[in-house]
């Protein structure tokens, strides 16, 4: 009778925990649903807008290279195989931009609706200069430019190479753009409290002082020639821009009219490491989070996450509740197998997790729960 007893009282005990689990599943999913709808309104309506805005800029060229391929056509009896050749390089021309114009606009679309996980890596600050003035050295030596490199061997931080490669890229881009011949380009990189600082300066043309306040906006558009006529798609500085915010960093400019202009990117780069794995994408989230000398890099997805761990040694790895019931073995496995201090965090209260054994904590934001996580502890490798 008393094992009986003591079984009821078990099995009392486990249907409640089941319970309380369940109910915060419930009220968990209700209000993601509820973010996500909202979410996916604004998404539309930005949507919208966008497609509106770049739609023109795909449209041009393609149809300049229809009309030259029809008066080629039309006119192969009579056309020179000189002017076959320079019509057809100058179609290929077209198209190559139009590609990478519409690769950007893919990596823009993801970046603007909250679908692109980065591939965080370290990233050297010299390599990613060194191999954006190998891709435009045709324009730096077309122009005579002088570039002036001053950056340490040294100089890293933790991001998306791919996409970071594409802010220098463009940034750089337009320097040589509005840069007059035989004129000098000086990018330089300093690090101070944490950040490190990345400048573009320029001796161009300058740009208005109206214009720089909405310079980064999405919704701005500016289309002014270079000083050998160089024409733009005008979305690099706004793509650039959000890269960077995603990052969890800044653009800043100061420019003069006819004296050049400087870009300065501000990029943290802090002493402890963290990852968070959440199981959603947050659309009100940069994928940094940034709290006194913590920087945390977000993970949506627990493969990704697994495959940054071979080069990325975090202090610390917090895992969304949401994201843990998702991945538990993989969690445990982590845990168990490299060392890692994992916690399992919530905004809410956390029910408990039966029998693992894994730390858990709980705030209104995951800044809030970086502070909770003492000193000591963050700094625990």
């Amino acid at each position: 009778f008393t094992n009986a007893l003591h079984t009821v009282e078990d099995l009392s005990k486990d249907l409640k925990e089941l319970n309380q689990n369940l109910e915060y599943k419930v009220e968990e999913r209700t209000l993601a649903l509820k973010q996500q709808k909202e979410s996916a309104e604004k998404a539309n309506l930005l949507k919208d807008k966008f497609v509106s805005s770049v739609s023109h800029d795909l449209v041009s060229p393609i149809s300049g290279v229809m009309n030259l391929l029809k008066i080629t056509r039309n006119s192969h009896r009579t056309i020179s195989s000189k002017e076959l050749l320079e019509n057809l390089n100058n179609s290929l021309q077209s198209l190559e931009i139009v590609s990478r114009f519409t690769r950007e606009i893919l990596k823009m679309d993801k970046l603007y609706f909250h679908q692109l996980q980065l591939n965080f890596d370290f990233i050297s600050i010299r390599e990613l200069v060194e191999n954006s003035k190998k891709r435009h050295l045709p324009a730096i030596i077309s122009k005579e430019i002088t570039l002036k490199i001053d950056i340490d061997e040294d100089a890293f931080f933790v991001g998306d190479a791919e996409l970071y490669s594409q802010v220098i890229a463009n940034l750089l881009s337009n320097a040589i753009k509005y840069s007059y011949s035989r004129s000098t380009i000086s990018i330089r990189c300093s690090y101070y409290n944490n950040i490190y600082k990345i400048s573009i300066h320029d001796t161009g043309v300058g740009i208005p002082k109206k214009r720089q306040p909405i310079l980064f906006q999405k919704n701005q558009r500016f289309y002014t020639q270079g000083t050998q006529g160089e024409l733009g798609n005008g979305i690099g500085l706004s793509f650039s821009y959000d890269i960077v915010k995603t990052h969890g960093g800044e653009i800043k400019v100061k420019s003069s009219l006819d004296k050049g202009s400087i870009f300065t990117i501000e990029q943290p780069f802090m002493e402890y490491i963290i990852f968070f794995l959440r199981s959603e994408v947050q659309d009100d989230k940069n994928k940094v989070v940034k709290a006194e000398n913590y920087i945390g890099y977000y993970f949506y997805q627990a493969e990704i996450l697994l495959k940054t761990l071979e080069n990325i040694k975090p202090n610390v790895l917090l895992v969304h509740i949401d994201a843990f019931y998702k991945n538990e073995k993989i969690v445990q496995s982590i845990q168990e197998k490299e060392g890692y201090r994992v916690y399992i965090y919530s905004q809410t209260t956390i029910p408990r997790l039966g029998s693992v054994n894994l730390q858990v904590v709980s705030g209104a934001d995951e800044t809030s729960i970086l502070r909770s996580i003492s000193q000591e502890t963050i700094s625990h490798l």
